[in-house]
């Protein structure tokens, strides 16, 4: 029994040091994918909540974005009309300021009021254009956010690799110590049994043993013996 104990607490014990030694990367996408991640977000202002207008023809602003973070907008209508929103990046804005044919990277219908989000998928500058659908000026309350999504592991999943290696340990100690202990312990024992015997011989020969050594004790038993001629 103690033999399949030890191997598992082995195991235990190497998987707790590999969690430990793991690249963040592959940790990072190991509590992901294990629903052990949490999910923080960084909002950063791109443009506070103001009013605008937007002219019959178009209203756009441009910001440089970099790879993977979200824009996210909401824009509201204060006078009559509607207005749809076009996201372009540098390329797809030159294309449609020069009346080209461009597919948007995402567009809302026209509305008195709306929200836009698109994760970018590499650094450029992104344009958003406000085009009125009503011919007429329009008056817009707009917000655009940069929003940053982390995932990063969470508590629990940090005291994983810390807490298998304390469980392993406490395991194989458990196992291995006794095999150490044990012989130790039982070579002492013996080791204490033969101290009394020599002791009690040398006590019923009247040899004083205060203060003396094992061997001092030996040498005065044997001395004595040798007076008597019982060992010649």
């Amino acid at each position: 029994m103690r033999r399949p104990i030890l191997i598992a607490g082995l195991v235990i014990l190497t998987i707790g040091v590999a969690l430990v030694l793991m690249p963040s990367n592959m940790f990072n996408f190991l509590t992901e994918m294990t629903g052990l991640s949490v999910k923080t977000y960084n909002v950063t202002s791109l443009m506070e909540t103001k009013v605008i207008t937007v002219p019959r023809s178009n209203y756009n602003v441009s910001f440089v974005i970099p790879q993977g973070k979200v824009i996210v907008g909401n824009y509201t209508i204060v006078t009559e009309g509607r207005v749809s929103v076009f996201g372009f990046d540098k390329e797809g804005y030159n294309l449609w300021s020069h009346n080209k044919p461009v597919t948007p990277l995402f567009y809302t219908k026209p509305s008195e009021n709306g929200s836009f989000s698109y994760r970018v998928p590499r650094y450029d500058t992104y344009y958003l254009v406000f085009v009125p659908s009503s011919g007429v000026d329009s008056k817009v309350i707009i917000s655009v956010d940069l929003v940053e999504e982390k995932t990063s592991p969470s508590i629990i999943a940090l005291i994983i690799g810390p807490g298998f290696i304390a469980l392993g340990l406490i395991i194989v100690l458990s196992r291995i110590s006794p095999d150490i202990i044990e012989p130790r312990m039982q070579k002492r024992k013996k080791q204490q049994e033969e101290v009394r015997r020599i002791v009690r011989v040398a006590m019923s020969l009247g040899i004083p043993v205060q203060g003396k050594t094992l061997e001092q004790i030996r040498n005065d038993i044997r001395e004595y013996l040798e007076k008597k001629e019982i060992i010649k």
